[in-house]
């Protein structure tokens, strides 16, 4: 069965802790071989342009894409899909605006985590859907 997740539903049950376990969990399996990127491809087009960005994920038995498009005058819009590694079968379209900054914001966290000691100031450069998930990812470590 495909899952269809609006980003009402991703804003739901996508919250700052699990954003992060998610991707400490993906960095320990792309160290490990078993999860990482493939080359990406990039598309012009007369009103902007589309980009897609492939993964797999065999620690956690998933493969897909994210789909990201730039219209001009439109803004950006984001989809990723997943299939199952053994079947092949989709198994979700997910509206991806919520999950790219909540990926950022937690990438941020797990880099800031491992890499720092503890910090009382961070600056944040933007005021976007992206830039808005640092700080609450930032404060939670």
């Amino acid at each position: 069965m495909v899952r269809i997740l609006d980003s009402a539903t991703v804003d739901r049950y996508l919250t700052t802790d699990v954003a992060r376990g998610a991707m400490r969990r993906c960095f320990l399996l792309e160290a490990e071989g078993r999860a990482g990127p493939a080359a990406r491809t990039d598309l012009s087009h007369s009103a902007g342009w589309m980009r897609v960005l492939p993964a797999v994920v065999e620690g956690i038995g998933v493969f897909g894409h994210k789909m990201i498009s730039f219209t001009s005058g439109r803004g950006v819009r984001y989809v990723i899909t997943l299939f199952d590694i053994e079947t092949g079968e989709m198994r979700a379209v997910v509206d991806g605006e919520a999950i790219t900054g909540a990926r950022t914001g937690a990438t941020s966290a797990v880099a800031a985590d491992l890499l720092s000691g503890p910090a009382a100031v961070a600056a944040i450069v933007g005021t976007g859907s992206v830039a808005r998930t640092q700080l609450p990812a930032l404060a939670a470590v």
